[in-house]
């Protein structure tokens, strides 16, 4: 590694040829790149960089949703932390290398209101129409708001958190998406308290 008196960071940075330039500490270094890389990866190693390449890829889209779908009191971790950690133990099937995300097991929303019986949904290139069990369980509110998530790639997804009542028992609107192959989870979100269910999977 050598120091540059000049900063020519300034002007430029990254690589050159097989020089890298970049900053360390405020000082502007430089250093050749390495001809050849010899950290060869176990599989173990590769297999836990697909895992958190699937997860990662799965949950990004959904990052500002579960600022407020997966805090976990105490566990020092951010929402995003936490969603990682769950659903890299839960949510991955399958062998090295062809891993996957099971969308049965991932979960988007985690907590401790209770969801819903008999959901089900109808889905078009037109619309959506999600149905459910209006009977309000112990633990929740007839006044518990739906969540929907919604997703067809890494491009197209949405959530919408709906003024829909539990105590409805239906929820019918527009598909955006103009496919009839979209990725549904819903959950439930309480009024008052900030509480919500675990996300399910509508196959």
């Amino acid at each position: 590694m050598a120091r540059l008196k000049t900063n020519i960071l300034d002007a430029a940075s990254g690589k050159v040829g097989n020089v890298l330039l970049y900053e360390r500490n405020g000082v502007a270094c430089m250093r050749s790149m390495p001809s050849h890389y010899r950290d060869k990866k176990s599989d173990k190693q590769l297999r836990q960089r697909q895992k958190m390449s699937l997860i990662h890829g799965f949950i990004k889209p959904f990052r500002d949703l579960l600022k407020l779908t997966f805090f976990e009191k105490g566990s020092g971790r951010t929402a995003y932390q936490s969603a990682q950690a769950y659903n890299l133990k839960y949510a991955i099937a399958g062998e090295y290398p062809d891993q996957y995300v099971d969308k049965k097991f991932a979960l988007l929303c985690k907590g401790d209101l209770p969801l819903a019986d008999q959901i089900s949904c109808k889905v078009t290139t037109d619309e959506i129409c999600i149905n459910w069990n209006n009977k309000v369980p112990i633990g929740a509110k007839a006044n518990d708001l739906l969540i929907i998530m919604l997703r067809v790639d890494e491009d197209r997804f949405d959530y919408i958190l709906t003024n829909e009542l539990r105590s409805s028992g239906s929820y019918q609107f527009k598909n955006q998406f103009k496919t009839a192959h979209v990725d549904i989870w819903i959950a439930f979100r309480s009024v008052h308290d900030n509480k919500v269910s675990n996300s399910i999977y509508l196959e």
